[in-house]
């Protein structure tokens, strides 16, 4: 009796407990977002597209053969460029996806917040390892309704169904690794692997991806989280994760030691910009004031990819270079 005792207090806060609590105390304290309460079931439009909330659930309705997709990191620890929202606005999306870096302050953040808002498309936020989750929803509330609907905080949902496509979100960083409070979003082993039992098998006729703040390890000598030098900094329990759920592809935000370079086949080859592939990885660009830093010292200036997803892969046409006084398509990813 006192074995049970002892473990049922260990699970009030341990992350490793089936049904743990959501604050994880340790070297860095973080938030199981994931298991947070599900989103609220219900129905909205923005402009053409109809999402629909169900469980953990978003769906993606109202795209006829192709959506047009802009992926990137927020502006922190910079803040967003004057040009933004008019490069952003210039390239007739369908929806934007921001992965984590909204703001490392309340003004960013809510500057953040407030441009995607004002857009024509939805916006899709997946929190990242350096996010206040606390102040994410805080900020998000005070924004008009109408933005509240255009901007979508997904670190509760499981996956995002567009046309054929299920992609499967990862909020926050491996154990809340680069923290900057104790209501950042993590996840240990043991969160993703009650993940993938939420999810379950892959649907013959679905592809899964991942959008994820926290890119996967163990890839090719091209692998999103292997550096020039050829030394692995990914995430070995998120490449464990896709393995285990079949989420070939993903879009993700850190490291970026190979950022706007894209990959196939788990890293082992590049890819050709152009090309529709059901196993696309990238680390996004940054659209914010501060460019970044690849493992081989080169810079990949701020801007964001523009992608379309079919229910047949996802194809990279290329990104946009988001500059202080213009904004420009490059049609390689280098």
């Amino acid at each position: 009796m006192r074995g049970l005792t002892l473990l049922l207090l260990l699970c009030v806060s341990c992350s490793s407990c089936p049904g743990g609590g959501l604050d994880v105390e340790g070297r860095y304290g973080y938030r199981r977002c994931a298991f947070d309460d599900e989103p609220k079931e219900r129905t909205w439009s923005v402009g053409k597209l109809r999402l629909s909330s169900k469980g953990r659930t978003l769906r993606v309705e109202g795209i006829k053969s192709f959506a047009r997709l802009a992926a990137f990191s927020g502006p922190a620890p910079g803040r967003l460029g004057p040009l933004a929202d008019k490069a952003l606005r210039a390239r007739k999306l369908d929806l934007a996806l921001i992965l984590g870096g909204v703001g490392d302050d309340d003004t960013v953040a809510s500057e953040t917040l407030e441009v995607m808002g004002s857009l024509p498309h939805a916006t899709f936020v997946v929190p990242g390892g350096r996010d206040s989750f606390e102040r994410l929803t805080a900020l998000h509330a005070l924004l008009p309704q109408e933005a509240q609907d255009k901007v979508v905080l997904l670190s509760a949902y499981r996956s995002v169904q567009v046309l054929g496509h299920e992609f499967v979100v990862i909020a926050g960083a491996e154990e809340g690794r680069y923290a900057v409070d104790n209501t950042v979003c993590g996840f240990s082993l043991t969160d993703l692997q009650a993940m993938a039992r939420d999810l379950g098998p892959q649907k013959p006729d679905k592809l899964r991806s991942l959008w994820a703040w926290t890119a996967p390890g163990r890839g090719g000598a091209y692998g999103v989280g292997r550096t020039s030098q050829g030394i692995d900094v990914g995430s070995a329990i998120v490449a464990e994760f896709s393995q285990r759920t079949g989420a070939q592809g993903g879009l993700y935000a850190w490291p970026s030691v190979r950022a706007g370079l894209p990959a196939v086949s788990s890293g082992k080859q590049r890819l050709m910009v152009g090309q529709e592939v059901k196993d696309l990885r990238m680390v996004v660009p940054r659209l914010g004031t501060l460019p970044l830093l690849r493992s081989d010292g080169s810079r990949l200036p701020s801007g964001f990819a523009v992608l379309t997803v079919t229910q047949h892969g996802t194809r990279l046409l290329g990104r946009v270079e988001v500059g202080m006084k213009t904004h420009q398509e490059v049609s390689t990813a280098d």
